[in-house]
């Protein structure tokens, strides 16, 4: 999921955040990458990046969530079957 298919929302000048900050954030929705993003707003990279983490990632992207736990129970379910296997092979010898 791009996050351009993600649920748009409108930031106004109310929201707290400065131009510098407003400007990334609405390059990141638009798809831009980082590196491009510096460019363009004249901040370094790594500024680029903290503004980005810090304010971007406002609950939107729910499936990351999701993901994350899904992957630990299939890990958990490997496991299991990994040491399921392990006993009955040392049973059969």
């Amino acid at each position: 999921m791009s996050r351009a298919e993600n649920i748009a929302f409108e930031r106004t000048t109310d929201d707290g955040l400065t131009d510098k900050e407003r400007a990334v954030l609405t390059l990141a929705d638009d798809g831009i990458d980082r590196a491009d993003i510096a460019e363009r707003t004249g901040l370094k990279p790594h500024r680029v990046a903290n503004i980005t983490r810090l304010y971007a990632d406002s609950g939107r992207d729910a499936w990351k969530e999701s993901a994350a736990i899904g992957s630990a129970m299939l890990g958990e379910a490997i496991n299991r079957v990994l040491a399921r296997r392990q006993r009955q092979t040392g049973a059969a010898r």
